[in-house]
């Protein structure tokens, strides 16, 4: 709903910085209401480019350069072929 109000780029620029304050993260939804971390966010849209790579047929090697190199965000080899595995 915030989104549509002021723009998805606003909102995750809010989000983020939102995210970066502990006092807001810990007031038991008192001032803000609860929302996940932006890095939870983050890793969401990291998965989601990994599983389209996947879809595309690249070997677990390509995606962690790729990842890498589009995202840097270095990741293990292992760890991106569990993401691929769960798609």
């Amino acid at each position: 709903m915030v989104a549509e109000t002021v723009g998805f780029d606003a909102w995750l620029e809010v989000w983020r910085r939102l995210s970066a304050d502990e006092s807001l993260l810990h007031d038991g939804g008192q001032r803000m209401p609860k929302l996940r971390r932006y890095d939870a966010y983050l890793r969401f849209q990291r998965n989601r480019y990994i599983e389209a790579l996947a879809d595309r047929g690249m070997g677990v090697a390509q995606v962690a350069r790729a990842v890498a190199r589009n995202l840097r965000e270095p990741l293990d080899e292992k760890h991106v072929a569990k993401i691929m595995r769960r798609r």
